[in-house]
């Protein structure tokens, strides 16, 4: 029985790397449809390894056989499912929004001109205490404008 749990979770652990490792590749809109639609029959596989692996742990647990570790993991594995599950809720987000090139653009000329007010504002800053500085220092060597 010990087996069939460490073959089931070797399973959950390598599709969640496989997952995660797909989630970080980037590439065009079609292939991270494609990676999306791979990542939820993985996600489904899952889901039904981690039912399986539920009740062999109730069993296991009836029978008092249960090891912390293999609990820590587990838990650490439902961690990881959730994270998956959050992930995917947000990718389905972005896929069923079609966002127009024309609000793009607006949000990051927003964005620059944000940067460019705060710049010129903080250089004006700057060159305030600068002028203030040097007019102390002009008074305090005995030159004054």
């Amino acid at each position: 029985m010990t087996e069939l749990v460490e073959v089931l979770f070797s399973e959950i652990q390598k599709n969640a790397k496989l997952i995660i490792d797909s989630q970080e590749k980037r590439g065009s809109v079609k292939e991270n449809i494609y990676t999306y639609r791979i990542n939820q029959k993985r996600m489904r596989i899952i889901k039904d390894d981690l039912e399986k692996l539920r009740s062999f742990m109730k069993k296991m647990g009836e029978e008092k056989q249960k090891v912390p570790s293999e609990k820590k993991k587990v838990k650490k594995m439902f961690r990881e499912v959730n994270y998956l599950v959050r992930l995917k809720k947000a990718s389905e987000f972005l896929f069923k929004e079609k966002v127009k090139g024309g609000s793009v653009w607006k949000v990051v000329m927003v964005i620059v001109l944000f940067v460019m007010g705060m710049t010129i504002f903080f250089y004006g800053l700057w060159f305030i205490k600068l002028r203030k500085e040097e007019k102390r220092k002009l008074k305090k060597i005995g030159f004054s404008k």
